[in-house]
């Protein structure tokens, strides 16, 4: 690769071996895209610039190849690319935790969340141990009488707790 001065303030600083693209679910995503889509995407790049000149189709793209659970389907993706006024998935009703906790029923006993601190060991939960946490935080959240559409605000660390008080607060429905 040739680097002209102007570029060296913006050189690559890391760049991923061939054998981690391959594995990636970045690489597996647009390698499905290319056989439910059509679309060839060679690369990162590629995939980028189709990313950002069919906005509809790749969110649309994203949200099936996750399989992104909602209890109402959307009625389009994108209603206008122009912003302010971009509205995305309307109609759509899903729960941020139900979808992010739907690995617990597939890999309960794989790492979920890893928490590091300056002078503690790093604090490692499952899955399984992630969605107890919030189920038993959605439980208290319930108990006190928080609904759907009430407002949870919380001052916390970054450490997993913080994780499962969000995720338990969405459970609930609250924002």
């Amino acid at each position: 690769m040739d680097i002209t001065a102007r570029d060296q303030e913006h050189a690559l600083l890391w760049n991923p071996s061939e054998e981690s693209v391959v594995g990636s679910r970045m690489d597996a995503f647009a390698r499905w895209v290319e056989q439910t889509r059509g679309v060839m995407l060679p690369g990162y790049a590629a995939l980028h610039t189709w990313s950002v000149e069919h906005l509809e189709e790749f969110w649309g793209a994203v949200w099936e190849y996750f399989g992104v659970v909602a209890s109402a389907p959307c009625e389009r993706v994108l209603t206008t690319e122009h912003m302010p006024g971009a509205q995305w998935f309307p109609g759509a009703l899903l729960n941020y935790a139900e979808n992010s906790l739907r690995a617990a029923k597939t890999r309960p006993d794989e790492v979920a969340i890893v928490g590091e601190h300056e002078t503690r060991e790093p604090n490692r939960w499952t899955w399984r141990e992630l969605e107890a946490r919030v189920a038993s935080l959605a439980a208290k959240l319930r108990e006190l009488g928080v609904e759907p559409g009430d407002r949870v605000a919380g001052v916390l660390p970054n450490i997993p707790e913080m994780v499962a008080a969000l995720l338990a607060t969405a459970s609930v429905g609250a924002v």
